[in-house]
């Protein structure tokens, strides 16, 4: 019985001497990422949105000139 008394007193003992983790920073800026993949993974999407952008952009100038050869085509 004693002993069962002692391994329940350590354990309290034991659970009372971890602290707490530390409240998380407070920041106006995202936290940083996890890890390397998820940081990846940021960049690639990134990426896309640029690539989406450009070629936006480049079906507008081949549009336009489509246009302008077809009135060249028409006059």
């Amino acid at each position: 019985m004693n002993r069962i008394l002692a391994v329940i007193a350590l354990a309290a003992l034991a659970a009372c001497k971890k602290a707490p983790p530390p409240p998380p920073p407070v920041s106006s800026e995202p936290p940083p990422p996890r890890n390397a993949a998820v940081a990846y993974a940021q960049s690639l999407a990134e990426d896309v949105q640029k690539a989406k952008r450009v070629a936006a952009a480049a079906n507008k100038v081949i549009t336009n000139s489509n246009n302008e050869t077809q009135k060249l085509i028409q006059d």
